[in-house]
């Protein structure tokens, strides 16, 4: 349990912290105040009942500030009116069951002690005053509200602990909510934003390298002294420029405009699936729409985008305890998706291919599948980024009875002698500072798979195993 400090404040006694609980207790005294004036008035109070009952007050107003110390006062004061002869307010039990009862709420051993020392006191007449028959009465009344008081006070502390569970609980499932979130747009959105910006960079610098060059397009390549072919370049600072001497511009606005309609459908789906209250009918939905995007139907992107993974169903609060559903991944939506990512790899002016191999199909669940895509666009988008053209890539994917394993790699420009894939800055805070590798590490790990990124000189090489099932 805590502690109360000074403030009458605990983290994790928040009843107390209610001006009105203060209140409540301060009021304790109402009682022994209103026997007080009515003995009073019948003449049988005397200066001992108006002390006991002034200090009452005061124990009432120091339990209200500081509870144990009050308590332990009050505990004190009833100890000392069991023993007085004097006509005391019996009412001042009132005070005493409050006490033990913010006791017990906020340290039980110390109420059960407060309580066995204030029943001890009352038993103690037994022997001080045998001649009245009502003691016996009162000791046994007496125990037998202590007893209540220490359950109620066990029941407001085991009743708090509950709601500060759930109120942890909540703010974690939260938290991972959040974290889910972030790696669903990472996946489902940075990635294609950052291929169209480098698609349209190379674009850009493609077109400045012909106005800058005098090159001409291929309807003009009919004039050209060499027949139509490009004239080498020899300028020393382009030497290692796209070795795809002509990409087709119409190709490239053709392929930014796929991707950013993929982005869009699956910025949408993510919004929907954030949206959505029947969490049931919603992932059953949801995983159908994933899976028949996965198979090639091109109004959804996990073919050829990194759709939202099923994973994201994690944010719905029952979805924590759903198992994944059980899927299947093929060679054959494998290769039109390596067919994709070449695509947008040549179009960047890298030179390489995806190769496919293995069992025809595996079973797996949607969760890792959704994860092995998302892996394949990061790798995909980081290539793009720090591939060195001149250098070329390699993927290869391999797909085993109930484990996937991805090997990609790729020459990373020497510092001075060659240009990234692009012309483009690669250092500008658009594309740097990512967190996409760290992340599909910790996917790969949380499934019980590996991911590893090693180089060797200009060598950058990725390995990913990830258990299907």
């Amino acid at each position: 349990m805590g502690t109360i400090d000074f403030g009458g404040k605990d983290a994790r006694k928040r009843l107390l912290w209610d001006a009105r609980t203060r209140l409540l207790l301060a009021c304790a005294v109402i009682p022994a105040a209103i026997e007080t004036a009515y003995l009073h008035a019948a003449g049988e109070a005397g200066d001992v009942t108006l002390l006991f009952t002034l200090l009452a007050t005061v124990c009432s107003l120091l339990m209200a500030l500081l509870p144990n110390v009050g308590g332990w006062a009050i505990v004190a004061l009833w100890a000392a009116r069991c023993v007085v002869p004097q006509a005391t307010p019996f009412s001042i039990l009132f005070c005493l069951l409050m006490a033990v009862t913010v006791m017990t709420y906020l340290n039980a051993g110390m109420a059960l002690a407060a309580a066995v020392i204030a029943e001890g006191a009352t038993a103690a007449r037994i022997w001080l005053y045998p001649w009245d028959s009502s003691v016996f009465t009162i000791v046994c009344a007496t125990a037998a509200f202590l007893m209540v008081a220490i359950w109620l006070g066990s029941m407001m502390s085991w009743r708090e602990q509950q709601e500060i569970a759930a109120q942890e609980r909540a703010e974690l499932l939260h938290e991972l909510a959040d974290r889910e979130l972030a790696m669903q747009l990472h996946h489902s959105v940075a990635n294609d934003l950052t291929t169209i910006l480098l698609l349209a960079r190379q674009l850009d610098s493609d077109a400045v390298r012909r106005e800058a060059h005098g090159e001409t397009d291929a309807s003009e390549s009919i004039s050209m002294p060499n027949g139509g072919q490009s004239a080498p370049i020899h300028d020393s600072g382009l030497e290692h420029t796209n070795p795809i001497e002509h990409i087709d511009e119409a190709e490239t606005i053709s392929l930014i405009e796929r991707t950013a309609t993929e982005s869009l459908v699956k910025v949408r789906a993510l919004i929907a699936e954030l949206d959505r209250t029947d969490s049931v009918g919603a992932d059953t939905e949801f995983a159908t729409a994933r899976s028949s995007a996965a198979n090639g139907d091109g109004r959804d992107s996990s073919a050829n985008g990194s759709a939202p993974s099923a994973c994201g169903k994690s944010r719905h609060k029952h979805a924590v305890l759903r198992p994944s559903h059980i899927t299947e991944i093929s060679t054959t939506e494998l290769r039109e998706l390596g067919v994709t990512l070449d695509e947008r790899l040549h179009a960047n002016g890298l030179v390489g291919e995806t190769i496919i191999s293995g069992e025809e199909s595996s079973e797996c669940t949607d969760e890792r599948k959704g994860a092995l895509l998302d892996i394949l666009h990061e790798i995909v988008g980081n290539m793009m980024k720090y591939a060195d053209p001149a250098a070329g890539y390699c993927i290869a994917i391999t797909l085993g009875a109930g484990l996937a394993t991805v090997s990609a790699s790729n020459g990373s420009a020497a510092e001075g002698t060659a240009e990234p894939a692009h012309t483009g800055n690669t250092d500008s805070p658009a594309l740097t500072g990512g967190t996409g590798l760290n992340r599909c590490r910790q996917a790969a790990e949380s499934l019980g798979g590996e991911f590893t990124v090693s180089t060797d000189g200009p060598a950058w090489t990725a390995l990913v195993r990830l258990p299907l099932i």
